[in-house]
């Protein structure tokens, strides 16, 4: 138990932590000296806050960048945060708040500093990365498509991270045509290869959209890649709902899956 660790200076972040801190009003657990609470809405500032925690002489202000470097050549960008799907199952809608955009001008800096630092491809990510919309002016398609026009003079390649299928329209499709900047795969939570259970998960498509996506993707670009989230096991969940899940599974010849 975390309150018996007396030595240790811990960070407590992400949804069930806010979630139980706002609950609980800081009490019990959370009031112990070694333990810092660090809350959804200051999770840019994690790495920020637990710098200064402990290089409490450290004089220079340590700040992030937009991007998020994890590799030697590849980096992450965030471009959005907050939910407002409100899928079953999940927690994350109901403490992550509501739909922020960045700021394309911040985005396209950001690439140029991906570019200063070497980076050659960059993942675009967010909490729902599709529905990005920054002041009801710029959405997703149009953000990707300016993101690969300001990358491709940089010699950036674009790569998405998980996007919801409602975002696939015939615009987002096109994207992957003949494109040498963005990378041909796409990552597509499909949870459910069931109508019924799609249907109690209150996710927004059934097994015909999913299915139909795939294929346009696969005709768009011969190179294609796509890999998918898979939730087993879903309370009501029998054994045809099962069955089509695997069938959906088989035909979409996903190259990984998150189960």
């Amino acid at each position: 138990k975390l309150e018996n660790i007396s030595q240790k200076k811990i960070f407590l972040i992400g949804c069930y932590v806010s979630k139980k801190y706002n609950k609980e009003n800081n009490e019990n657990l959370f009031c112990k000296e070694n333990i810092t609470i660090i809350p959804n809405e200051k999770k840019e500032e994690a790495s920020q806050i637990i710098f200064n925690s402990l290089a409490k002489n450290y004089n220079n202000e340590f700040k992030n960048p937009i991007f998020f470097p994890q590799e030697q050549s590849r980096a992450y960008l965030k471009i959005q945060d907050g939910c407002e799907v409100f899928c079953s199952y999940c927690i994350v809608a109901r403490v992550r708040g509501k739909h922020r955009s960045v700021e394309p001008k911040k985005i396209y800096d950001a690439l140029k500093i991906a570019h200063e630092y070497g980076y050659k491809e960059i993942v675009l990510t967010g909490l729902n990365l599709g529905s990005y919309n920054y002041n009801n002016e710029i959405k997703f398609n149009q953000i990707v498509k300016n993101i690969i026009e300001v990358s491709s003079k940089l010699g950036i390649r674009i790569r998405l991270s998980s996007v919801e299928p409602i975002y696939f329209d015939y615009e987002l499709i096109s994207l992957f045509k003949n494109s040498d900047v963005l990378c041909p795969h796409a990552h597509i939570p499909l949870q459910s290869g069931s109508d019924k259970i799609l249907k109690l998960m209150n996710r927004r498509y059934t097994r015909g959209n999913y299915l139909n996506i795939i294929e346009k993707l696969y005709k768009a670009n011969l190179n294609m890649s796509i890999s998918a989230d898979v939730m087993v096991g879903f309370p009501s969940e029998d054994n045809n709902d099962f069955n089509y899940t695997y069938d959906l599974c088989e035909k979409s010849q996903f190259i990984k899956m998150h189960i």
